[in-house]
């Protein structure tokens, strides 16, 4: 993918998913552990906006500003089904933040302290795209 060579993924590009972070889920649990009555019992934190697995690469190739190298492959364990769900799951207040922001947020990440061969915060092309900048909060 991003070192310019091929990455494989297992399932089809049009398998849709629903995508949210840990930090937004870690979140939504401190929130509620400090309200009164503490626990909401079970709860469906996704969402509710799904997107394709080529949907997702879209994303990825945006924030990196470069082109991911990928092939398509059958998924062995045929887990193929899409995994949607309706807004009306969501608890109240629970609005994570969008799949951009997360990948965003990942790159940033692994820019802080990437192994050698990826480019670094200092590569010249990465200081001078705004898109690939650290988002606030991080």
């Amino acid at each position: 993918g991003a070192r310019y060579r091929v990455t494989t993924i297992f399932g089809a590009p049009d398998t849709l998913r629903d995508y949210v972070t840990a930090g937004d889920v870690a979140r939504y649990v401190a929130r509620r552990m400090g309200e009164a009555g503490g626990s909401p019992g079970a709860v469906i934190l996704a969402s509710c906006r799904p997107v394709s697995l080529s949907g997702v690469l879209a994303v990825v190739e945006r924030v990196l500003a470069r082109k991911a190298f990928l092939t398509y492959r059958p998924d062995p364990s045929d887990n193929t089904a899409h995994i949607t769900f309706s807004p009306e799951t969501r608890p109240p207040g629970w609005r994570p933040e969008g799949l951009e922001t997360a990948v965003r947020q990942v790159w940033n990440a692994l820019l802080s302290g990437l192994p050698e061969g990826f480019a670094g915060p200092h590569d010249p092309a990465v200081a001078a795209s705004p898109a690939l900048r650290v988002c606030p909060g991080l």
